[in-house]
């Protein structure tokens, strides 16, 4: 029994491209650290805490929706579920998208802060989203 849970979470996809997600935005993190020879919110103990607790959290929220089959998409009306072509959400693969998401900022924002090439409009559009949304950058 184990065994092929075990295996269900190694080869689940969601826990893979944020635990993926995780890392890239720690050598992000780990590289911005070095240029700026400063901590920041990628890499030290915070983001290690951060980072760790998101993966710790999706292996227990995956557990959870093993034991209890817990799928979103029973509530999702069929004509929807078609064009997804997702067979089970649950609360991990739920909070795994809100973790990318998350990553997924703090990635770009690493990108910004260390200044590596991108053309005018994205840098723009980027520098505005990260004004407005994050206190990292100042208005």
């Amino acid at each position: 029994m184990w065994d092929s849970f075990l295996k269900e979470l190694a080869n689940n996809l969601w826990l893979q491209v944020a635990a993926l997600w995780v890392v890239f935005d720690t050598i992000m993190g780990c590289c911005r650290a070095a240029y700026q020879h400063e901590f920041n919110s990628s890499f030290g103990i915070n983001g290690g805490i951060r980072k760790a607790g998101m993966l710790i959290s999706l292996v227990f929220l995956m557990s959870f929706d093993a034991l209890c089959g817990f799928n979103i998409l029973k509530f999702i009306p069929e004509q929807y579920r078609t064009i997804w072509n997702c067979p089970k959400i649950g609360t991990g693969e739920f909070f795994s998208a809100l973790y990318f998401a998350y990553e997924s900022i703090s990635i770009m924002k690493n990108m910004y802060k260390l200044g590596i090439p991108m053309p005018k409009w994205m840098k723009q559009k980027l520098e505005k989203f990260l004004k407005d949304m994050t206190g990292e950058l100042k208005a």
